[in-house]
């Protein structure tokens, strides 16, 4: 079987998320040294939410989904200088529209603080929210600058935007480290503001990167209002369902923080709350959203000229490839979540408790990897195809499903219990979009999937049976004492630095090993594709070039599709 045409961009995006995520982890290891989980950064991570929420609804969600295919088809099919026209147009929109809403939040927080909090972190969380809405403005602009850069086939400058917030936002750390660092308590609420600084720094350098890069390949993209041109109107209309769908989903994940700051008793649970969704973000960021970015362009370009049957495989080869890499992943997170809380995250001011309660909260996050996974390929599916009013339906009612797990579970699990209804709603989501992908797009070789599922859950099994086999071995070899098979499952060197450090990489590398062999014996076709996508890097540029100019000499065709 050869490998999907996608699979040489998403080594390359993968490869510098990886890079981007690995600088995240160091960002939030040195973050945790110097505030824990305070209830200072507890009043960051709300306010942080803000602009975050924006980035997706807007830069990454429901413009971006809106704007990409359309800005691809005039690229593809009537040059540069249409789809620059139709960019600026766009940019001039979402500029107006972020500072209206940035005026309005101002605004509100403004209403807040008339109530005079007396509570020292819900005035923090205030100020630090009033000083984080204008970066609204460059956080989505920078997104779907990276969007456009991506249908350009430019994925190394949009994957190194996180890289400098990275870099930034430790060098705040590091200058609120060096001010109160003969602080009696280091952790308090001034210290942060530095942290806050460098954020907005990074939000400059962010914009003005994949700008210039564009502006390099002769797109010019001084913002323009203008309501008349056809593409505007389109986007418009798209956007309308996207946003309904996407908002209703980030609202939920805001109203999770907010739901831990206000219904659990201890301070610290927003912190807590975010720390455990990190760890899962990282495989979802270096896998699941670099083969969805990756795809996404060809899925356009498929879907502009009506290849259905093309589009409904290349969609089953990203699902495949997402079971067949997310599924051992988050089994492997789940046993080793402890060891890797607590190398990441406990030195400093974060200390053994607080390890604990990220480490158990982590656990259910981790078991819907595959399925956060999967929801951005059907997403992109459906953007592709400009029918982005289903998942948007198929959203809401997941959102009063979440929100309603969330109440029962919170009372007896707190943060966990948020974690725990993340994942049973995004299952639930995903067999919703599977008939609705079904529905919209014909016969989708579900058998092939259900195949595809077993081979992969075999394998994960071996895997799972040598990770336990390792730590056991490794526990009565180096660290006797254990007494226990729980100890051995989870918490007996869950403290204990240099324990953690062999327990996870001889775990990872002999669970992979072995989950690589078992799968290689049961025929799965994604250990060849993953391989001769490794080497295809000349053959993939002469396909590219040859697609591109078979787009190019096509009319774009309407898919025959219908909801």
């Amino acid at each position: 079987m050869a490998a999907p045409r996608f699979i040489g961009s998403v080594r390359v995006i993968a490869a510098l998320t990886l890079v981007s995520r690995v600088l995240g982890l160091l960002r939030e290891t040195i973050c945790a040294a110097v505030f824990g989980i305070s209830g200072t950064w507890s009043a960051f991570t709300i306010a942080f939410q803000i602009p975050n929420l924006f980035r997706r609804l807007f830069g990454e969600g429901a413009l971006s989904a809106s704007f990409i295919p359309v800005f691809s088809q005039r690229y593809h099919t009537e040059g540069s200088k249409s789809a620059e026209a139709a960019a600026r147009q766009i940019i001039g929109l979402q500029v107006a529209l972020l500072v209206v809403l940035t005026i309005l939040g101002e605004l509100i927080v403004a209403g807040l603080w008339l109530f005079h909090p007396t509570d020292p972190r819900d005035r923090l969380t205030l100020i630090l929210t009033a000083l984080f809405l204008p970066h609204v403005v460059s956080i989505c602009t920078t997104a779907l600058l990276g969007g456009m850069l991506n249908v350009l086939r430019n994925f190394w400058i949009p994957t190194f935007a996180p890289i400098i917030l990275n870099i930034f936002e430790v060098a705040g750390v590091a200058v609120a480290w060096w001010m109160h660092r003969h602080d009696p308590d280091p952790t308090a609420l001034p210290s942060v503001y530095p942290v806050v600084i460098g954020v907005m720094i990074a939000g400059i350098a962010q914009i003005a990167i994949p700008w210039y890069a564009l502006h390099r390949r002769g797109i010019s993209l001084i913002p323009k209002i203008a309501w008349n041109d056809p593409a505007v109107t389109r986007v418009v209309k798209l956007m309308a369902p996207t946003v309904l769908g996407l908002a209703a989903v980030q609202i939920n994940t805001l109203l999770d923080g907010q739901m831990a700051y206000w219904f659990i008793p201890r301070e610290t649970a927003p912190a807590v709350l975010a720390k455990a969704m990190l760890l899962y973000q990282l495989p979802l960021g270096i896998i699941g959203i670099s083969v969805a970015t990756a795809i996404f362009e060809q899925m356009s370009a498929e879907a502009t000229l009506g290849k259905i049957a093309e589009l409904r495989n290349t969609a089953l080869e990203g699902l495949k490839l997402i079971l067949f890499v997310g599924l051992p992943i988050s089994v492997g997170m789940c046993m080793l979540t402890w060891p890797l809380t607590a190398i990441i995250y406990q030195r400093g001011a974060f200390k053994a408790p607080a390890t604990d309660l990220v480490a158990y909260t982590s656990v259910f996050f981790t078991l819907g990897i595959w399925a956060y996974m999967s929801q951005h390929i059907y997403a992109r599916g459906f953007y592709a195809l400009q029918k982005p009013h289903i998942p948007a339906r198929i959203a809401l009612y997941v959102v009063g499903l979440n929100l309603t797990l969330n109440l029962i579970l919170i009372r007896y699990m707190q943060e966990a219990g948020l974690a725990l209804s993340t994942a049973i709603s995004a299952y639930v989501q995903i067999v919703l979009l599977s008939k609705a992908w079904r529905d919209l797009t014909g016969s989708f070789a579900i058998k092939g999937l259900l195949v595809s599922l077993l081979r992969t859950g075999i394998a994960t099994a071996g895997m799972a049976l040598a990770i336990l086999v390792t730590r056991w071995t490794i526990n009565h070899t180096w660290f006797a004492g254990a007494t226990s098979w729980p100890d051995l499952a989870s918490r007996l060197t869950a403290h204990h630095q240099i324990g953690n450090l062999i327990h996870v990489l001889a775990s990872m590398l002999i669970g992979g090993v072995v989950f690589w062999i078992l799968a290689h014996l049961l025929g799965c076709p994604e250990t060849r594709s993953l391989l001769e996508g490794l080497g295809r890097r000349g053959a993939k540029a002469r396909e590219r070039t040859a697609a591109m100019e078979a787009i190019k000499s096509s009319e774009p065709a309407v898919a025959g599709t219908t909801d």
